[in-house]
């Protein structure tokens, strides 16, 4: 399987209701539209399937206010050019406009290092593609990098002598 529809496999697998690519993904977007196409993917049509040639350009649309409120998956590529403070708050962005499921294409020469993504709760799905290409992938799950609390429930508010009490 290739990397484009490794990576449409990735974003199709929590059923989200729209997928919004940033960057050079033309063929990742063809890898999804068969996949909609063959009824792999009940809860999506094609008119769900967005492409935006950077982030910039993603920023400034008006489809950006439509986002709020409904299961958004995205995959964004991290521009080469982008370094310093500009790429953090760039990925802290994405974080927060794509918090079901998010990936982040690295193609930057030299490499960037890891623990940037790792800081924003990412894990690395790719370290390098096969064929010599220079591509990292990460993954962004909130729900994954932030579970709910042991402790945040009804039984300890109630009964603080249960405290230490192991059932």
């Amino acid at each position: 399987m290739d990397f484009s529809a490794t990576c449409a496999e990735q974003l199709l697998q929590h059923s989200p209701e729209r997928i919004v690519l940033i960057g050079p993904f033309q063929a990742m977007l063809d890898a999804l539209k068969t996949r909609v196409q063959n009824q792999q993917s009940a809860a999506l049509n094609e008119s769900e399937l967005w492409l935006f040639d950077s982030w910039q350009t993603f920023e400034s649309s008006p489809e950006r206010q439509k986002l709020p409120g409904t299961k958004v998956a995205a995959c964004f590529s991290l521009d080469a050019h982008i370094s310093g403070k500009q790429q953090d708050l760039i990925i802290g962005s994405a974080c927060r406009a794509f918090p079901l499921h998010l990936l982040v294409e690295d193609t930057a020469k030299p490499s960037r290092d890891n623990a940037l993504f790792f800081a924003h709760g990412f894990r690395q799905l790719v370290a390098d593609v096969p064929g010599g290409a220079n591509r990292k992938m990460f993954e962004f799950r909130l729900h994954d990098y932030k579970q709910s609390p042991d402790w945040l429930n009804a039984r300890f508010w109630a009964h603080p002598e249960r405290f230490n009490v192991v059932e």
